[in-house]
Formats: C-alpha cells, structure tokens, sequence
C-alpha cells in the first residue's frame, strides 16, 4: 500500500525487496549455473538475470498498483479490490480470513457454548443412548467398541461365575460396570429372559448384538458345565481381535490425516498463486 508491503508486521519498499531477491539470485547463481552446464543448456549470466528481473518486478509492481492489489501486514495472500475478477476459491479464503479476523471472539464463544451443550446432551438419558447407538454403526470404529465391550463382558463373567457368584448377579454387576448404553440394555434384557427360565445362550441370541461366536460357545459351555472356562477362552479370543482392530484403526487414521492435510495445504496453494498466474498473464 503507497509503495509499500508489509511482511510479518513489518513495512518493505519495492526497492528493498528488490535487493533481497538479487541478494537470493547471487546466493544460487553458481549452483544453479553449475547443474544447468550438467545437463549441456548455457547458464543464465548473473547481471543479465538480474536486470531481467528487476524489470519484471518494476512492471509487476506497477501493475499491482493499477488493479489495486495491496499486503496485510501480518498475512502473505494479497487482498484485491472488488473490482478485480478473482477465482472462488481465492474469494472464499478471503472471506474466511476476514471472517475470523472480525469474529474470532465470537467463533471462540460459539464452540464454548457448543462444547458446553454436546457434554450436557451426552449425559442424558437419551443423548448418550443415541451416540452408543451411532459409534456401534460407524464402520471400523464399531469393531473396536464392540470387541472391547466383549473382551470385558467375557472376563468379568468368568471371574464371577468361576468365583461361585450367581449368573443374575454377575449380570447386574456387568450392568453396572458397562459404559456402553446399548448393551447395559441388552443385559438388563437378557436377566430378565433368564429369570423367565430361558438358557443363558438363547437370551444372548435373542439380544441380536453379540457375535454368534458368543453365542454358540456360551451354549456349549453352559451344557457342559463349564461355563467359567469357556468365557476366559472367549476373553483371550477377543483380546487378540481388540489388538488387531485397534492396529487396523491406526493404520487408516495416518493416511486419512495425510489426505485431509493434503487437501487442505493444496486448496490454500490453488487460492493464492491462481490470481498471481492470472495477474502476471495479464501484461
């Protein structure tokens, strides 16, 4: 603005970020000189470059002036004026960047009072019934929840039914210490069918949320009295399967992460050197 950028809060003249470039080109010279002979094309002679290039910036610059291009201070994506035709992606980081410029206060507020409503949602009754509900729908991550829930299904049952304690209490105790909304219900379901009379196997199965895996080697161990034992073999099966669900969870996350970032880089790039392409095509 009035001849000047500002870069990182600071104000520079045209003629000082001239210097600082041909201060970079003297750096590269001979290195660049030195692969350009390597590859058998005539080096770029120094003074004759820099010349080149001190004129390509004084009608750069000079154009910039006319279409109104000016430099925040603290940003490097130039801010031009309405009237120059500008590609969408440009204008929505712009539009963005002046929106939280102006209403970060408020956007800090706003996930305040959005976090605030999300853990009061969770801790109701229906809340957090719905999300269980959602998490065991997601795909990958309801094989984790599931898996675990059994591993501490399996081994907490074991350790009761082995330590003589009654099946209806070690399904109240179950109850009480799953975190999961969807399976306290279906334990409370499945009591209820045991105390009808119903086989500890049937009412798993009628409960429509437990592997058949569960189901049948419940059965068998019910039938043949040893219903401990087979439990802690369920516990160390679906300990294995935890791992591996959790390794297969992580290994998706780190090329998710690099994609999104990807994206996200490459969206901010296309944003800011299209109009500088445009600008320079110009003249």
């Amino acid at each position: 603005r009035d001849g000047v950028w500002h870069i990182s809060g600071r104000p520079i003249s045209p003629s000082e970020l001239s210097n600082k470039v041909d201060v970079v080109w003297n750096t590269i010279h001979p290195s660049f000189s030195e692969i350009m002979r390597g590859m058998g094309i005539p080096s770029i002679e120094a003074p004759a470059f820099g010349s080149t290039l001190k004129k390509s910036r004084e009608m750069l610059w000079e154009h910039m002036k006319q279409v109104g291009v000016k430099m925040p201070r603290t940003i490097l994506l130039p801010v031009y004026q309405e009237d120059f035709d500008l590609p969408p992606p440009t204008l929505f980081l712009i539009a963005l960047s002046d929106f939280f410029q102006n209403f970060w206060l408020l956007v800090l507020v706003g996930i305040f009072v959005a976090g605030a409503l999300w853990a009061r949602y969770y801790r109701s009754k229906i809340g957090r019934r719905m999300v269980d509900r959602v998490t065991l729908r997601l795909p990958i991550i309801n094989q984790v929840v599931k898996i675990s829930a059994l591993v501490d299904t399996t081994r907490t049952l074991s350790i009761l039914i082995g330590a003589g304690v009654s099946i209806l209490e070690a399904l109240d105790i179950i109850t009480e210490t799953t975190t999961n909304v969807v399976y306290q219900e279906a334990f409370i379901k499945i009591k209820q069918a045991i105390e009808k009379g119903e086989p500890l196997g049937r009412a798993l199965d009628e409960a429509n949320i437990f592997p058949p895996i569960f189901v049948q080697m419940t059965s068998v161990g019910e039938q043949t009295g040893h219903l401990d034992e087979t439990l802690g073999h369920l516990a160390n099966y679906f300990e294995s399967e935890s791992e591996i669900a959790i390794k297969s969870l992580t290994t998706l996350i780190e090329p998710t992460i690099l994609i999104v970032l990807g994206l996200g880089v490459g969206f901010v790039v296309i944003a800011v050197i299209t109009p500088i392409f445009s600008l320079t095509s110009s003249f």
